[in-house]
């Protein structure tokens, strides 16, 4: 559980290093982490 937990963080800084902050990128990434989070909690 902790692996996978790091491996997804691992992507989302790639994506985000990747995308270089446009605010379409920006938005994928809110709703990405919004579907981690909800993971996580349920």
């Amino acid at each position: 559980m902790n692996k996978l937990t790091l491996l997804s963080t691992l992507t989302l800084l790639m994506l985000m290093v990747s995308s270089c902050g446009t605010n379409e990128s920006k938005e994928n990434i809110d709703s990405i982490v919004e579907k981690m989070l909800s993971e996580k909690h349920s």
